[in-house]
């Protein structure tokens, strides 16, 4: 019985991947061993890079881009004029909190998105040949008042962020929240003919604080990894691949909780996963 499971699990990650989606990784988080079983691996992983707060904003100021320091980091990226790479930039500071809260009629929220475009653009002048895109930006009440946002970004990335495993709500639950997330991504992707890569996280975050940064058991992840490349959008158009999200070491120690990876039997260790050991859990490397 245990080896017809092991054979079980086999099948089912070659399934999980035959679709042939690339897996976008920050390669540079993981060890040697791990980037060389990666090399190794029949799975199509492919590099991305991410720019977040601390490497876009003033020291003194969180509210400014430093332009500078956002010049500085794209050559410690992508040291060549002509490099090219998948870049994906995570602004969350106060211009992303009133594009998700005030009226797109409003005067703040046109210069915001003001903001946003020259961003880009800056990256885009420093790096012509990059793929460029903000991390979400995609809620509920986007408008096509972000149009200009988009315009000038390559590529879209909504966040795949689940709140709590299956166990909780059930499967379906999860496949809806998906859908919808993809659907409101590719109201934009279908009209400006852009590609769409969702981020996926294998621990949970919502609202329910008691249930934030549960571990997602391996095949579940699957389950909603299949679901989303076999998504089609009225246009017919589906996604272009998936950007993983690994965490930095300090929520690989206690942070993480793995209640429901006990429940589905799927965690019997006392000790936590480094983060190589995590992606190599996921990916069976």
């Amino acid at each position: 019985m245990r080896y017809s499971l092991i054979f079980i699990c086999f099948i089912f990650l070659g399934q999980a991947y035959g679709q042939n989606k690339p897996i976008y990784i920050l390669k540079n988080r993981y060890n040697e061993r791990t980037n060389q079983l990666i090399e190794r691996s029949s799975i199509d992983f492919k590099q991305y890079r991410i720019l977040v707060n601390y490497q876009l904003v003033m020291v003194d100021n969180g509210d400014a881009i430093d332009y500078r320091r956002v010049r500085s980091w794209i050559k410690k990226f992508f040291p060549g004029k002509n490099d090219e790479g998948l870049l994906c930039i995570d602004l969350e500071n106060i211009l992303y909190n009133r594009l998700k809260t005030k009226s797109p009629d409003s005067d703040e929220y046109q210069a915001d998105v003001d903001e946003f475009v020259k961003l880009i653009n800056f990256i885009k002048k420093e790096r012509p040949k990059l793929t460029v895109g903000f991390w979400s930006l995609l809620f509920k009440n986007s408008t096509t008042k972000l149009d200009p946002i988009f315009k000038a970004a390559d590529v879209l990335f909504p966040y795949c962020y689940l709140s709590a495993p299956a166990e909780v709500n059930g499967l379906q639950a999860n496949f809806d929240y998906l859908k919808n997330q993809l659907d409101i991504a590719f109201r934009f992707a279908d009209r400006l003919n852009k590609p769409v890569i969702p981020f996926f996280w294998y621990l949970t975050h919502g609202a329910d604080r008691t249930l934030r940064r549960e571990q997602i058991p391996r095949e579940e992840m699957f389950e909603y990894i299949k679901y989303v490349e076999n998504y089609r959008s009225p246009a017919g158009l589906e996604i272009s691949g998936i950007a993983w999200w690994d965490t930095p070491t300090s929520y690989s120690r206690n942070v993480i909780k793995r209640n429901y990876m006990q429940q589905a039997n799927k965690w019997k260790g006392s000790k936590p996963m480094t983060i190589d050991q995590t992606f190599s859990y996921y990916f069976d490397l």
